[in-house]
């Protein structure tokens, strides 16, 4: 994780001249990978009959990366079952899944368990970030909201002078930028527009279909998907 903070950092740094220090960068970076684990997709959360029980359940694709690990795999996906009665027991069953399709030419995600579930007198709930596009698809959009919201980050924590020492070219992406509050103000508006612009390219606007969860899938063992970066 740190590796990749590195390699990020350093080209956000070259592709806009920036030369604050790597303390202020990682943290820029962080809040830009924060906000668009927050903003950029749908929060999918739902639950499947506490009647059912099953040991595959079905996902609308796409599964997004949002730990920022560089791969697309269960850690990107929290399930728990709840106890419906006192004394009301929650249990995370992340570490039972077996094996994940996603994607699949279905257009959904199926998630295959260890066992069945929900356990005798729990209900299940499933909680995941969807995508309009796959990761590999939407890598480029979300590689440049990373950028924009690092430097968004940059102009809201950093005092002016400071600011304008650490940035070496003084125009970003053909704005050119004067350092007074009048001017740092408009521009981060101007950044606002341009996040919203990429995070309508990202987001989907239609319901997930699968708030059942289903139970018939062709099944494979685990599959990664692999972000590269």
């Amino acid at each position: 994780m740190v590796d990749q903070l590195n390699v990020k950092v350093v080209k956000i740094k070259d592709k806009y001249a920036l030369d604050y220090n790597n303390d202020t960068m990682y943290e820029a970076l962080i809040y830009a990978r924060k906000q668009i684990a927050k903003n950029a997709y749908s929060k999918e959360k739902g639950s499947p009959s506490s009647n059912d029980t099953n040991n595959v359940f079905t996902l609308c694709s796409h599964v997004m990366d949002t730990n920022f690990d560089g791969v697309v795999d269960k850690n990107d996906i929290v399930i728990k079952q709840y106890m419906k009665n006192y004394p009301y027991t929650i249990m995370n069953l992340s570490d039972n899944i077996d094996s994940i399709i996603f994607d699949s030419p279905t257009g959904m995600t199926y998630i295959t368990m260890d066992n069945t579930y929900p356990s005798h007198g729990y209900t299940i709930q499933i909680e995941y970030s969807r995508g309009a596009y796959s990761p590999t698809e939407a890598d480029e959009i979300i590689s440049y909201l990373e950028e924009l919201y690092t430097i968004y980050h940059l102009f809201d924590i950093l005092e002016i002078n400071k600011l304008q020492r650490g940035m070496l070219n003084k125009n970003i992406n053909g704005v050119d930028i004067t350092f007074d509050k009048t001017a740092v103000d408009d521009f981060k508006k101007q950044l606002k527009v341009w996040i919203q612009n990429e995070i309508l390219k990202i987001k989907p606007f239609t319901p997930c279909g699968a708030n059942g969860f289903g139970s018939t899938s062709p099944l494979a063992k685990s599959i990664q998907i692999n972000k590269g970066y």
